[in-house]
């Protein structure tokens, strides 16, 4: 919001267009990529899996993931603009409690601290794709979180983010103007 000012300012339209047009970018940038890496994963030869049909489903939980918090830190960003060295941080955070250089199943911790570790939203949807897509070896979201029932939790942790994102947007959009 606060790098688009002048739009804001100058033109009526609907405030949610910018956090969602960054977040569609963002997820049309992703999906041209992962076709590339399809193409050259089948020339290389490996052989696609009824797994892969999980992808959209992976990206589309992905999206409302990623728009419930760029709902809800562009809405603070314009209020508190000490959100952003504070979201770099949980970020950082993020990335190392979520198993994306490593797999789950590698690291030398308790069943309990991996149980933990799948808590967050974006693990159970980065060990779901590793195990669709890349190593069918591999444990799914569900083994990795100790039972199905466990991923209820990410998944009401997406939906709640994504809530409080567009509740949190909605309250503060019509006062962004006068307070960039």
């Amino acid at each position: 919001m606060v790098q688009r000012e002048n739009l804001v300012r100058k033109i009526q339209f609907p405030r949610m267009a910018i956090p969602v047009s960054v977040v569609l970018t963002a997820a049309f940038n992703l999906t041209l990529n992962l076709l590339v890496v399809l193409i050259f994963a089948l020339a290389a030869g490996v052989r696609p899996r009824w797994t892969w049909l999980e992808i959209p489903f992976l990206l589309a939980a992905l999206t409302l993931l990623v728009t419930g918090l760029a709902m809800l830190l562009s809405a603070l960003y314009v209020r508190f603009r000490d959100v952003k060295p504070i979201w770099e941080v949980m970020l950082q955070l993020t990335f190392y409690a979520t198993p994306i250089i490593y797999a789950i199943e590698t690291i030398d911790v308790s069943q309990r601290v991996k149980e933990f570790l799948m808590l967050n939203p974006l693990a159970a949807i980065i060990e779901q794709f590793r195990y669709a897509v890349i190593d069918p070896g591999a444990p799914s979201a569900a083994e990795a979180a100790g039972g199905e029932w466990r991923l209820l939790i990410p998944i009401a942790l997406t939906l709640g983010i994504f809530a409080l994102g567009f509740r949190v947007f909605d309250r503060e959009a019509p006062h962004i103007a006068e307070q960039l």
